[in-house]
């Protein structure tokens, strides 16, 4: 979680409070390292690796002297197996290994699961509203409750998630994080503005996972 020091994420803490003083809306911003189960990188890498050796050894007609003792090549094998496990580490690789369908699915359950973790599904007036960002995956995610959804039609977060998408882009999380909150707070107080005195029901700090 570098892209945000400590004092970002207070700042960050103090304008969803700010927000939230104009609307019954609550909002909860969720940073995850990874979404994707990406246990397949490995092996589809490795199968990879050894098709391009066999296809290098074979069309290139490479001196295979070396290769007709039987040890050399489960040696191979193993050697391979260590360089895709070590390659699979990487995020770049991971998401080229992976379709975009799975990585959206599975971004998008994750945040399904965190909205109803966090208790955001659980508040007074039905409203509240999760911005969940995950890093490796490169996507991010709007859930509203159901107050929120029978008004506020669904794409009206296309908007949060272009600012979003262009701090990650540009390396301004603060500034565009900061920006998205205010922005979703502007739709929220547009539509649920404060009833009565404000009653802070979800903490307004960060979540990093």
């Amino acid at each position: 979680m570098e892209i945000l020091n400590a004092q970002e994420l207070k700042r960050l803490a103090s304008v969803i409070d700010e927000v939230e003083n104009k609307t019954s809306g609550e909002i909860r911003l969720m940073i995850v390292e990874r979404s994707a189960v990406t246990g397949h990188v490995g092996p589809l890498l490795w199968a990879v690796l050894v098709s391009f050796a066999v296809m290098m050894i074979w069309f290139w007609h490479l001196e295979l002297e070396a290769y007709e003792r039987w040890w050399m090549w489960p040696l191979l094998m193993l050697g391979l197996l260590g360089v895709a496990g070590w390659l699979a580490r990487f995020p770049a690789i991971q998401r080229r290994f992976t379709s975009y369908h799975d990585l959206h699915h599975q971004v998008w359950a994750r945040a399904e699961v965190e909205f109803h973790r966090e208790g955001l599904s659980h508040t007074e007036l039905r409203t509240g509203v999760l911005l969940f960002v995950s890093l490796m995956e490169r996507q991010a995610v709007v859930l509203a409750d159901k107050g929120i959804a029978a008004k506020v039609p669904a794409n009206t977060w296309d908007g949060l998630l272009k600012i979003i998408v262009e701090g990650a882009s540009t390396g301004r999380w603060a500034e565009k994080l900061d920006q998205a909150v205010r922005e979703c707070g502007k739709y929220l107080a547009e539509h649920f503005p404060p009833q009565g005195p404000r009653r802070n029901e979800l903490p307004n700090d960060v979540i990093l996972k």
